[in-house]
């Protein structure tokens, strides 16, 4: 019995039709504004197949020629959305089967409802009327199918149709830079000022014959009843002095800052000083470890550079006196008696300076000066 179901197994493996060992080929190109496939049909080999679907593709005067497969046995379909785009493809036993499938998975790829088929081939096609035969051999059937109308529906105008939105965005930064650019031309005297000279008053505030620093004493009690000390300093000059103060930019010239800014001010040149240092690390070992020497030196450079910026912005926070704000009045308060009257003395210090520098600066007018040794 089993020789005999053996037996009857070979023969109806014997008897299958030849042509179910053939190979089918597909190629897709455009041709006058709409897509056409090539299906060649009983190729005994799969490579020989899909060139010669190829080569019909080209010959039919197609371009952008794309080919599916190697395909053995059934039926294949081909659909196209309206839009042109071939999405939808689909294998069936016949080509009813294999058109359902490729229309359907065409519908879902692309949300199009109306998608149609482009070729429909199966081993066992015949050759339709539009149809020719490759010119190197006619051994293979060659199966031209029409794609879907030139002319696709009207799709709905999307807001990108209407409006160039990076011609857009263009526009506005550009706008954008030429409002800042003229606001600083029209504020450039302001900001030539405070940049240069720390914002000195155009006009001298208080006039006198001489430098001299006026200071009024003052304590207030703050919000939780502790008593805060202040003093108001106003630095008075005449016009030619002040002029002078403007001539040689001494405004931006510090006369005091507290013990706190001065400390931040160290950190932050500290840290930027331990960035510049850093260097990778030399090492002969893996490849592996070169990446996490790589790691530690950007993480540490990155956090001196972060650690100098901090300590920069919070010097901000505590006392700087500059001869610019002395000029305007500058009021310093401190529940520190001590670091006021540092303050005080600095103010003073820093007042009897810039007399003596005003004074040297004029003498360097082209005089001639003669010294003698002994």
């Amino acid at each position: 019995m089993r020789l005999a179901a053996l037996f009857l197994l070979c023969l109806i493996g014997c008897l299958k039709p030849s042509t179910a060992d053939a190979w089918m080929g597909i190629a897709c190109g455009l041709q006058d504004g709409k897509y056409r496939c090539v299906a060649t049909l009983k190729q005994t080999s799969p490579t020989p197949n899909v060139n010669r679907a190829m080569n019909a593709c080209m010959n039919a005067g197609m371009t952008n020629c794309q080919s599916f497969g190697p395909f053995q046995g059934g039926c294949y379909s081909l659909a196209v959305a309206p839009n042109g785009s071939m999405i939808g493809s689909g294998t069936g036993s016949d080509s009813s089967e294999a058109r359902h499938r490729a229309i359907s998975e065409c519908e879902r790829t692309t949300a199009y409802s109306t998608c149609r088929e482009a070729l429909t081939a199966c081993e066992t096609s015949t050759i339709p009327n539009d149809s020719y035969t490759s010119s190197q051999s006619a051994e293979p059937i060659l199966i031209l199918g029409n794609g879907p109308p030139s002319s696709p529906p009207p799709q709905p105008i999307s807001p990108d149709d209407l409006f160039d939105f990076g011609a857009i965005r263009t526009g506005i930064s550009f706008g954008i830079g030429l409002i800042i650019a003229l606001f600083a031309y029209a504020k450039r005297a302001p900001l030539i000022n405070f940049v240069i000279h720390g914002n000195l008053p155009q006009k001298i505030p208080v006039y006198a014959e001489d430098i001299q620093v006026l200071f009024k004493r003052t304590q207030r009690v703050n919000w939780y009843g502790r008593v805060v000390f202040g003093i108001i300093a106003r630095l008075s000059m005449d016009h030619k002095q002040f002029s002078l103060v403007r001539k040689y930019w001494l405004g931006r010239v510090i006369a005091f800052d507290s013990l706190r800014r001065q400390r931040q001010n160290q950190l932050s040149r500290m840290h930027l000083q331990l960035a510049a240092s850093l260097k990778p690390e030399q090492s002969d070992k893996k490849p592996s470890s070169w990446l996490w020497i790589a790691i530690k030196y950007y993480f540490f450079l990155f956090f001196y550079l972060l650690r100098a910026l901090i300590s920069f912005l919070i010097g901000f926070l505590f006392i700087r006196i500059t001869i610019a704000k002395l000029i305007r009045g500058k009021l310093v308060e401190s529940k520190d008696l001590v670091l006021l009257l540092q303050a005080k003395d600095a103010i003073e210090a820093s007042a009897k300076y810039l007399k003596e520098y005003l004074t040297i600066a004029e003498t360097f007018d082209g005089r001639e000066e003669l010294f003698e040794p002994e």
